[in-house]
């Protein structure tokens, strides 16, 4: 008879239960009558540490005060994990039929030792520990603030003053005449032409301002893949050891923006000479520039965000089968799903994408299947640019003096870029009566929230991670990953009481 070799921890892995015990020993007895004797004891080991887990989950830390009075030890106590001889290595996952067959347990059902156990694996180094070094290798976000703590003016990024003309009054026998009618579109037509040439002109000033900013960033930081690194370690105006420059958040949000309105500035312009004042019934509000947006432009860019939040809700669901999705349990005030069971992560970040309008790409995310929508956002890399953004933007103000001295729009725009759900809430009250959400009570409600958001964004060891992967702290964060992060796109797991 040969000699048989004992089962090693990786064979058992994640076999917790009885009946996968015994089937398995079932099956290696056939080969080994010796084997048959050895993994009923494991089986019985497993039954008892199975049975004491159980009674810890019910009678909670009593039992094991109790214990400790008495003298007893308590290492039987800590559940399951204490008493198991073979355990899952640090970096290992459980495999798909182990999820499957386990139930997902929410907070409530968690003893405060497993919750607490839980919530201490928040952070991205000890989730994703295969994409940080070492060592400390690479070079560390400049969060020092400058001799200037006073927030970049983007005014010249704001489309200009638009004038405002007012519809006329009914005569003495209470109708308006045609004269009066016409009188009044002809204003409002030379309003639209001086509107749309005063931000033509913008955009043409604006563009010249960014050729200076990338002539002093020079061939290798002016890509527009290398913005994001030289805006978070840029430290000096002109380094000489070929270090990123440094960049104020006027700077970058120059670069950003004008480049999208110059593509946008040809079609538009020529749609303007032909048409002139015509020119917002012939000409998509996709195709004009951010520059040229009428106030009636933003309180309707402002309502198609909030459907595409509300479209979120709708479709929010935590089973990964190709059923119809259903409707989850949300909030009171707002349509933010607040279930303990999170949905598939990267269903849920392509759905932050399509709320964010994080590219054109993404659009047509509501007609993609859960299970295709897990494969490109999993393969695509048409999101990383905006986690990108973010992430730069949030260093400048946090370098700036944070998010406590910046204005309304400011707050309003950077809300909307990162499909903020607190910012939900004002965006449909300010809507109902009929304004923009840029108000002053929004920006004293947000600004602390997002503040705190971005400190839980920045705590991490960047000199360990690799630039490529910096995208990958803003998602983990944006997505629930941390639950101190407040503003998160879906609202963390309630702690126990």
């Amino acid at each position: 008879m040969r000699r048989t070799r004992l089962p090693q921890p990786r064979q058992i892995n994640d076999r917790h239960d009885m009946s996968t015990f015994f089937n398995y020993a079932s099956r290696r007895t056939t080969r080994d009558l010796s084997v048959a004797f050895v993994y009923p004891i494991f089986a019985a080991r497993e039954c008892i540490a199975f049975g004491i887990h159980q009674h810890f989950l019910l009678h909670g830390r009593r039992s094991f005060s109790l214990g400790a009075r008495r003298g007893m030890s308590t290492n039987l106590l800590q559940g399951r994990r204490a008493v198991t001889v073979f355990k899952r290595k640090p970096c290992s996952r459980p495999s798909a039929r182990t999820r499957a067959s386990h139930s997902i347990r929410n907070s409530s059902s968690l003893s405060r030792f497993r919750a607490n156990e839980r919530e201490q694996k928040k952070r991205l180094e000890e989730i994703r520990p295969e994409i940080f070094s070492p060592e400390p290798k690479y070079r560390d976000i400049n969060l020092r603030p400058g001799t200037s703590s006073t927030p970049s003016d983007l005014s010249d990024l704001r489309p200009p003053a638009f004038d405002n003309v007012e519809y006329p009054e009914p005569g003495a026998d209470g109708n308006i005449s045609i004269l009066q009618r016409l009188q009044y579109y002809k204003k409002l037509g030379g309003a639209h032409y001086r509107f749309y040439k005063a931000g033509l002109v913008q955009v043409w000033q604006n563009n010249k301002e960014r050729r200076k900013v990338l002539k002093r960033l020079g061939p290798t930081w002016g890509k527009p893949s290398m913005l994001h690194i030289c805006a978070m370690l840029g430290r000096e105006w002109e380094p000489k050891d070929g270090s990123p420059p440094k960049l104020t958040r006027k700077e970058y949000q120059l670069c950003l923006h004008t480049s999208r309105d110059m593509h946008r500035l040809g079609p538009f312009a020529i749609v303007l000479i032909i048409f002139g004042e015509w020119t917002p019934l012939v000409m998509p509000l996709a195709f004009i520039p951010e520059v040229c947006h009428r106030p009636k432009d933003r309180i309707k860019l402002a309502e198609r965000w909030c459907k595409r939040v509300e479209y979120f809700g709708s479709r929010f669901d935590d089973k990964d089968n190709g059923t119809k999705q259903t409707a989850p349990e949300t909030d009171e005030k707002t349509s933010i799903p607040t279930k303990s069971e999170l949905p598939v992560p990267l269903h849920r970040r392509l759905l932050w994408g399509y709320a964010a309008d994080a590219t054109f790409l993404v659009k047509p995310a509501r007609f993609v299947p859960l299970g295709l929508s897990a494969f490109l956002t999993r393969h695509g890399r048409a999101l990383i640019p905006r986690h990108h953004e973010i992430l730069a933007d949030t260093v400048l103000i946090m370098r700036e003096g944070g998010f406590g001295k910046l204005t309304a729009e400011d707050i309003a725009d950077y809300c909307m870029k990162c499909a903020s759900p607190h910012f939900y809430d004002h965006a449909k009250l300010a809507l109902k009566d009929g304004v923009h959400p840029a108000t002053e009570s929004m920006r004293k409600h947000m600004a602390p929230i997002l503040e705190k958001h971005a400190r839980r964004m920045l705590d991490v060891d960047w000199t360990r991670l690799n630039p490529s992967h910096w995208w990958v702290q803003e998602c983990h964060v944006r997505l629930g990953g941390d639950p101190d992060a407040p503003d998160a796109w879906v609202r963390p797991l309630l702690k126990s009481p």
